[in-house]
């Protein structure tokens, strides 16, 4: 709605609801008697305009208006508003008949009004309609004139009118008596601020254009919705430009209008609100303040503090609450634009020093260390700024990060600037990849050339001492020496987790710094993408002729680095790590643990030779535990630890966190293990690691296989969803674990066709197409060695080349539960075969827990005597190293062997040992189908639950149900078992009944029982 008023065309935007209200209040007025309404609402937020247009729109339906308006200065002249109602009354132009009877009685406008005359005009002017009148800031009129309207407008006899009055809220005099008497009894309307659509509306107009989403999203968190702000904005909007980038800066503007007519209202009310609100928006810099800290800075007792705050929580320009805060953030720009400079430095560093001395949140200290121009000459601040940044980094907002930081960076000295630019590099780069990389190489170099300088001063001044001849870093900063390693750390760790391996920063960094003098850094950099490839690009015996491009010479440029950053001993023991690696998975033949124990012992010697790259350590250190030298893996560990630069990296600890999950995993410490994976993946994360990058998707596989040993089924499940791990993968040793955690997964669901696929993907991530290695069957789907039919979607064992398994029982773990699975989906003889190759491969580690694990997976396989004495020696190796959650598996399936073969005292036995250990270690599955087994044992098992039917099933039941479930139709599952097809279905339909179900069509809900497909298919279940 818009109206012209004294030439200005006037807005008003919403406010349909205020509108009808007053309407309404217009048609009880026509029925008789005085009505009246009072409009409140905090400064700007339209009172007058909602005033102004309801009278408009009164005069456009015939209806007789007053305005009136008190001015500032209107209680001290008294009576003037009495004297404004006579002359507006006097103005009103009435038809000719109406006029000469109505008029005849108005008092004259220059003397003394008497309420009597006024009272017998309003009710001449009020016969045939009603006569509003208005009464703008009603608060600001004398007692006199307050009094004089109560009785001229609303003593007897009761006149056709409608009294709307605005009051600005909170707003209160000592007098105020004769105003409450006016509106007593009037119903309250209360304007709230605009929408966040109104709000659009009202800047459209006022730009005349369409605002942008963001902008008027803005406006309307800057303004609260107050109108008035809302228009000095959008007039600030109009006039300044926007910054380079296009954007509208709205945050940081700050209307002088706004603070003027908050000062002004104010300070008509208690000269201490200005002070207050003004010490609220120095201490509220980006959080509530605490009364005590606007005390201070108002210079007022907190007595004085607390009744000002009242009034602007009253007036609604403070929330009421525990904290002061203004509503309106653009309020607080336009107070704190009133200030100087100096005047707002003063008051911020007094906030500082005020809040250091009560040791308050460091957030809120480096607030206003921050806001602040100038800084303290104080030691205290730096440790602040740092304690600051790194909260912020660890909450994920860099951008808050990045403030405290650079304030640090520019204040501190030594150590203490050191540490600062570190982590002003972390928040660049969390910042901006790009411009935070660059960053960091343009520090790098400049820190490099510093460390070569003072290099040479060392050596021309030979009597100069270490300290003396320590050169400061730009501007001040660190010997380059001191900061190069943690600052090529970051670049590295961001380069490999976070850039895509396509993107040009990438090559950008490897190009500066390959001219730079840290040439040797992109050589030993490269061996990264080594690590995902299979097979890995490096031979076993590696050199520095397969990383160096042709044409360069190690120990050139590389050589300036020093031996302890990016030297040739580096790349060599790097290249040795990725050797190793590729010796442990076995390439063409090329399997050999020796070689791989002995490549990782040989680079985990080197002085400083996998510093850089915690992934590299990692590396050996899971080659030495894959192959079961787990002591000498932990005094490694213990050697990592005490390194004076490991601990620079800041992924140090993280990627050292699947080795200590993995030595607690052999240990039985399902829990431990549990937790450190969950550490290392939400390290991962926060990092901003790129989606389904190689070593995030492995440490989402180890955490899911933990949590399916725990029977946390749904939560690895969910795991999946998360990271993007349900779907297709790319080809990879790394995705190897997964796809097979995803089967068990799967298998465990009921879901055999989806886990065959898994399977057969895992087989084929990980090695490419080659020749058949002996023992090593390959049938296609639907044939396995044996000449049993397989159903279609359940492959066959893949063919592992060289005759050996790619990769110790303990290291890639898919050959362990691969056979398993194999022997579920019915491949008995291609399980068994496996099986074998897995013990030859056990053998040849010489390691017992390796020859233990592989030991229970043969017999696992086998049935009988075949299967008892390999389980027999698999608990007998298993005992003696530890292994508890191995021995506890390796002793539930000796006990289920000697349950099934009528043994049932020995089987009891045996159960009860491998149930204690099971409970022990977290593995609830395994300790539920134990408990299932020791029950039946002793007779107790139910049969009416789905688990305790399974148990009541006979070898036979159990076969033809698993054929059953894997797909085979009762024809086939006849044919295969050489019975007739009346028989097959006489079995089948005796499991359904013991299971409790009616056919094939519920094996679906059948199977979301935990744990009922792995009891089905336990030792022995197997004809």
């Amino acid at each position: 709605m818009q109206r012209k008023d004294n030439g200005h065309r006037l807005f008003m935007t919403g406010r349909q609801t205020e509108m009808g209200l007053l309407r309404q209040a217009l048609k009880d007025s026509e029925r008789g008697g005085p009505v009246r309404r009072l409009v409140t609402g905090e400064p700007g937020i339209g009172r007058t305009t909602l005033l102004r247009a309801f009278s408009a729109s009164s005069r456009a339906k015939g209806c007789l208006t007053v305005d009136l308006v008190c001015a500032p200065g209107e209680r001290d002249r008294p009576l003037s508003l009495a004297r404004q109602l006579v002359r507006e009354l006097a103005s009103l132009r009435l038809p000719a008949a109406e006029r000469d009877g109505a008029l005849g009685t108005v008092p004259p406008a220059d003397g003394t009004p008497s309420p009597s005359d006024v009272r017998a005009t309003v009710a001449g002017l009020t016969t045939t309609m009603p006569l509003v009148v208005t009464v703008d800031d009603a608060d600001q009129a004398d007692n006199a004139s307050l009094e004089f309207l109560r009785h001229a407008l609303l003593s007897p006899p009761a006149a056709r009118l409608l009294l709307v009055a605005s009051v600005q809220e909170g707003e209160s005099r000592e007098e105020a008596g004769q105003l409450y008497e006016l509106l007593a009894g009037a119903r309250r309307l209360r304007m709230e601020g605009l929408t966040r659509t109104q709000t659009a509306t009202l800047i459209r107009r006022a730009l005349q254009r369409a605002p942008a989403p963001k902008l008027v999203t803005e406006c309307h968190r800057v303004c609260a919705g107050n109108p008035f702000m809302l228009m000095e904005v959008a007039r600030l909007i109009h006039d300044q430009p926007s910054d380079t980038q296009g954007r509208t800066l709205v945050g940081d503007m700050a209307p002088s209008p706004v603070a003027d007519l908050i000062g002004a209202r104010l300070a008509k009310i208690d000269p201490n609100a200005v002070r207050v609100a003004t010490a609220i928006a120095i201490a509220a810099s980006n959080s509530a303040a605490n009364p005590l800290l606007v005390a201070h800075l108002s210079g007022l007792s907190l007595h004085e503090t607390l009744a000002a705050a009242d009034l602007l929580v009253r007036t609604r320009l403070v929330e009421d609450d525990d904290k002061l805060f203004l509503r309106h953030h653009v309020m607080r720009n336009a107070l704190l634009g009133r200030m100087t400079l100096m005047g707002r430095n003063a008051a911020h560093l007094s906030a500082a020093a005020y809040l250091h001395d009560k040791h308050a949140p460091v957030e809120q200290i480096a607030n206003h260390l921050t806001a602040s121009t100038v800084a303290l000459d104080d030691p205290w601040p730096v440790p602040v700024l740092l304690l600051a940044g790194r909260a912020a980094l660890a909450a994920r907002e860099p951008e808050r990060a990045r403030a405290y930081l650079e304030r640090a960076v520019q204040v501190a000295s030594g150590a203490e600037r050191r540490s600062a630019l570190l982590d002003l590099t972390d928040a660049r780069m969390r910042i901006d990849l790009v411009g935070g990389l660059e960053e960091a190489v343009r520090v790098l170099e400049e820190a490099t050339g510093t460390a070569e300088a003072a290099q040479a001063a060392e050596s021309a001044r030979a009597t100069r001492t270490a300290e003396d001849s320590a050169m400061s870093g730009p501007a001040g900063g660190p010997a380059g020496d001191d900061i190069r390693f943690p600052l090529l750390a970051r670049v590295s760790t961001a380069l490999y987790l976070r850039a895509q391996p396509g993107e040009g920063v990438r090559a950008a960094t490897t190009t500066v710094l390959a001219r730079s003098r840290l040439s040797g850094w992109p050589l030993l950099h490269r061996i990264l993408d080594y690590l995902q490839d299979y097979p890995p690009l490096i031979s076993s015996q590696p050199g520095e002729q397969l990383l160096v491009p042709k044409g360069h010479t190690p120990g050139g440029d590389a050589a300036a680095l020093g031996a302890d950053l990016c030297g040739p001993g580096q790349i060599r023991a790097a290249a040795t790590v990725v050797g190793a690696l590729r010796s442990h998975l076995g390439e063409d033949g090329s399997y050999s643990p020796d070689d791989a124990v002995r490549q990782a012992q040989e680079a985990l010697r080197t002085d400083r030779g996998l510093c850089l790259y915690p992934l590299l350590t990692m590396t050996a250190l899971m080659i030495l535990v894959w192959n079961g030298r787990d002591e000498e893996a932990a005094a490694h560990l213990r050697r990592h630890q005490d390194c004076a630069l490991c601990p620079e990296h800041p992924m140090h600890r993280t990627f050292l966190l699947p080795v200590t999950a993995r030595m607690a995993l052999v240990r039985g410490r399902l829990r431990a293990a549990h937790d450190e994976l969950g550490e290392c993946l939400d390290a991962l994360v926060r990092y901003e690691t790129r989606y389904q990058h190689p070593i995030l998707v492995w440490v989402v596989g180890m955490l899911a296989d933990v949590k399916i040993s725990m029977g946390l089924d749904g939560e690895a499940r969910a795991l999946l969803r998360e990271h993007g791990c349900l779907g297709s993968l790319p080809p990879g040793w790394l995705y190897r674990d997964l796809l097979v955690t995803r089967a068990r997964l799967r298998a465990g669901g009921g879901d055999l066709a989806g886990a065959s696929r898994d399977l057969t993907e895992a087989w084929k991530s990980g090695a490419p197409a080659r020749g058949h290695g002996r023992g090593s069957p390959a049938h296609g789907p639907g044939a396995a060695s044996d000449g049993r039919d397989v159903p279609a979607g359940i492959a066959s064992a893949p063919a592992v080349g060289g005759g050996t398994p790619a990769g110790a029982t303990g290291g890639v773990h898919w050959y362990v539960y691969g056979t398993d699975l194999l022997a579920q989906f019915g491949q008995d003889e291609d399980a068994r075969s496996m099986a074998r190759e897995l013990v030859r491969s056990a053998e040849a580690v010489n390691a017992p827990r390796e020859l233990g694990v592989a030991l229970r997976v043969l017999g696992a396989v086998h049935k009988g005597v075949e299967a008892e004495k390999p389980l027999r020696e698999a608990v007998l190796l298993l005992t003696e190293t530890g292994a508890e959650f191995d021995l506890a598996q390796a002793a539930a399936d000796l006990a289920c062997l000697l349950f099934d073969e009528g043994r049932h005292e020995e089987a009891v036995v045996e159960l009860s040992t491998a149930l204690e250990m099971a409970d022990r270690c977290g593995a609830r599955p395994l300790a539920m189908r134990l408990r299932q087994r020791l029950a039946a044992a002793e007779g107790r098992a139910s049969q009416r639950s789905p688990l305790g039917g399974v148990l009541t099933l006979t070898k036979r039941e159990k076969q033809i149900l698993i054929d059953a479930v894997r797909g085979l139709t009762n024809e086939r599952i006849a044919t295969t078992l050489h019975i007739t097809r009346r028989t097959v279905e006489l079995h089948l339909s005796s499991a359904y009944r013991k299971l409790g179900i009616t056919g094939r069509k519920d094996f679906p809900n059948l199977f979301r029982t935990a744990g009922l497909w792995p009891l089905l298919v336990d030792t022995g279940s197997l004809a």
